[in-house]
C-alpha cells in the first residue's frame, strides 16, 4: 500500500509560540521512535500565529495509527508536557484531520 498523505490543524496558547517551537527544536528521541514505530514519517508542522498545520504520511489509517502512537509512554510524557502550550488535545486524535488528497505534484 502506497503512503497516504494526511494534513491535521490544531492551536498553541496564545503567547506560546515562542515556546511551543523551542520545545520542538528537540523532540525527545522516544517520541520520534514512537512515531516511526506507528509508521508515520515526513512529519512536517507549520505555524502561523497560534494556529498549527501539519502535515504527516503513513500506510494505515491515520487515527488507527495516531492511537498506537498515543499510547507509548514515552509519547504520554511528551503530551502531558506539550499540555501546558496546546489548547487542543491531541492525545484523542481531537485535531481535524485532512485525509482527501485532491492534487500531489512530487
Amino acid at each position: 500500500m502506497a503512503k497516504a498523505k494526511y494534513m491535521f490543524f490544531y492551536e498553541c496558547k496564545p503567547g506560546s509560540e515562542e515556546e511551543y517551537a523551542r520545545r520542538h527544536e528537540n523532540v525527545w528521541p522516544e517520541v520520534i521512535a514512537a512515531l516511526k514505530n506507528a509508521g508515520f514519517s515526513n512529519f512536517v508542522t507549520f505555524m502561523k500565529g497560534n494556529k498549527l498545520y501539519a502535515t504527516i504520511e503513513n500506510e494505515r489509517d491515520f487515527h488507527e495509527a495516531w492511537a498506537e502512537f498515543q499510547a507509548d509512554p514515552g509519547t504520554q510524557r511528551w503530551e502531558a508536557y506539550m499540555s501546558e502550550v496546546l489548547v487542543t488535545d491531541v492525545t484523542t486524535g481531537g485535531m481535524e484531520v485532512l485525509d482527501n488528497v485532491v492534487f500531489f505534484m512530487e
